[in-house]
């Protein structure tokens, strides 16, 4: 009987390449880039235990005001929370509260909805600017068109992850995506939204400059976010994940210069219960761990 081979660990370099000689006969080259994940000790306390969310009580301040100079501003955050798992301290996880969701260089569309002898009522509804701006019925909005809900609380979330986290120092920072999501002030319920550019899952659909810090080390958290916000209230917004014409109608219609959208619990808006979360609704059960996880714990 040979003698067991003796295992040598090794750490991979960050970029291999071998040659294989396939079935066919002919030769293949084969390039392996490495990637470090997390240890040994990380991934083991993983399996181990139930990730619990650690949510920072102190409340970061930070004013976040319309950037579009070419419109009346109005804020859309005052603040911003931390967190962190146990078995992840090189993300930290950012959660922003938000006064409303911003549609930059969207114009408004004037329709009639009733007419009597002597007076026509109109209501405006959100028109993104890939519409044609040639439109008879445009109209051009003295403020940023927004959406928010009496009825809910919206949040964006995303994370700050330092690639080469070792020993407590930071390295090079990334900036994940964001997601948007709202919790109903009543039933403590989180729920995403089906707005312009936002999935049904809430992740936002962002354009290729989000998040792009070079990932540099030197900038802190507060600048992150900053930066972050200021760029998805200022990319334009589009047809790209568009609600139905019903949707748009109830909840995306709006007073004429944009102060303020109408409420969708008005007769014109055409929809009963327009609060209620539910399947292929307006308003969508969220399903995302993290969410669910910071949720739970704001509520207590």
């Amino acid at each position: 009987m040979s003698e067991p081979k003796t295992y040598e660990q090794r750490t991979p370099s960050p970029f291999e390449k071998e040659y294989i000689l396939a079935n066919d006969g002919v030769f293949y080259s084969r390039e392996i880039i490495t990637t470090p994940i997390t240890n040994q000790r990380n991934l083991v306390e993983r399996c181990q235990f139930n990730e619990t969310l650690n949510l920072n009580k102190c409340v970061n301040r930070l004013e976040i005001n319309d950037p579009n100079t070419d419109k009346h501003s109005l804020a859309y955050s005052s603040c911003y929370y931390e967190a962190y798992y146990d078995s992840d301290y090189s993300r930290k996880h950012i959660f922003v509260p938000i006064y409303a969701f911003p549609f930059p260089k969207a114009d408004l569309s004037k329709e009639e909805v009733s007419r009597t002898d002597d007076h026509i009522t109109y209501e405006h509804k959100l028109m993104p600017n890939q519409y044609s701006r040639d439109f008879g019925d445009r109209v051009i909005p003295k403020y940023t068109p927004r959406f928010y809900s009496d009825e809910h609380q919206m949040y964006i979330h995303f994370s700050i992850c330092d690639s080469n986290y070792q020993n407590g120092l930071i390295g090079s920072r990334t900036v994940s995506y964001p997601t948007l999501f709202a919790v109903n002030k009543t039933t403590k319920e989180p729920v995403t939204i089906d707005l312009p550019n936002v999935y049904d899952t809430g992740k936002i659909c962002t354009g290729d400059s989000y998040g792009n810090i070079d990932g540099r080390s030197d900038i802190s958290t507060h600048d992150i976010v900053r930066n972050t916000l200021n760029e998805l209230f200022t990319s334009p917004a589009n047809v790209d994940l568009y609600p139905n014409e019903n949707y748009v109608k109830a909840y995306l219609s709006f007073t004429d210069d944009a102060s303020d959208p109408l409420p969708p619990t008005r007769a014109s808006a055409g929809i009963t219960n327009p609060y209620a979360t539910k399947e292929r609704g307006f308003f969508l059960p969220m399903t995302k761990s993290i969410v669910l996880d910071f949720t739970s714990i704001l509520w207590k």
